[in-house]
């Protein structure tokens, strides 16, 4: 039985199967017409120019990175994730010491209240990451998206790596300008569509903590 993702343009590689992408329904037809390149003018003198884009183009998210997190950072907390030898009682001990509540004390206190505060908190501290994308246009040309404002589709977890890689984005033409070649990404000019590809994200965490530790030669004397 042929598995019906792979029916959906959204789990499929819009770069390597671009020829044979599935739009399954009829409100998707209209992303056959954002299938075009991202170019840039290059009349115009680079890296300084800010360009507008005036096309809606299709991309598929194939890198995460939260800027504002140290390499190290990234790391230490990719090899407490790869780690086998990690053990639950650490993990717990982690977790525990970083809650600010504390169940045994606040008696008095609704656990609807407590899930509340702890959501509201967990959620101002998600809104100071900023995140850095590196979209592939269905013709296999690779750019940066850099956040202008939090984007809520990258907030929904304090994951790593919060969506999926392969996860498809619609930037929208005659919104969006890209300065030193770098998408400017808002609220008001993306549209994010879900999706995901298994061959990108399968070991993902070990792939990149090997890619991590070479680009700053972690470890070497």
């Amino acid at each position: 039985m042929p598995d019906l993702l792979s029916k959906d343009f959204r789990f499929q590689d819009i770069y390597k199967d671009r020829a044979r992408l599935t739009f399954t329904k009829d409100t998707d037809q209209r992303y056959r017409n954002y299938l075009v390149p991202y170019e840039l003018d290059r009349n115009k003198e680079m890296p300084t120019s800010m360009q507008r884009i005036n096309q809606n183009i299709l991309f598929q998210i194939v890198g995460i990175r939260d800027v504002s997190v140290s390499i190290i950072n990234y790391i230490d907390r990719l090899t407490e994730l790869t780690d086998v030898n990690s053990s639950f009682a650490d993990r717990q001990r982690k977790n525990t010491s970083a809650s600010k509540v504390v169940r045994a004390v606040d008696v008095g206190r609704e656990d609807e209240d407590e899930d509340a505060l702890e959501d509201e908190s967990r959620l101002k501290k998600f809104d100071h990451r900023l995140f850095k994308l590196t979209l592939q246009d269905a013709f296999g040309n690779l750019c940066f998206g850099m956040e202008t404002e939090p984007l809520q589709f990258l907030r929904r977890s304090g994951q790593l790596y919060p969506v999926p890689l392969g996860s498809k984005l619609l930037v929208k033409g005659g919104l969006t300008s890209s300065l030193f070649g770098c998408i400017q990404l808002s609220a008001r000019n993306t549209k994010y569509l879900g999706g995901e590809l298994d061959y990108m994200n399968y070991e993902l965490f070990e792939r990149e903590l090997v890619r991590l530790k070479k680009e700053i030669h972690y470890g070497e004397k």
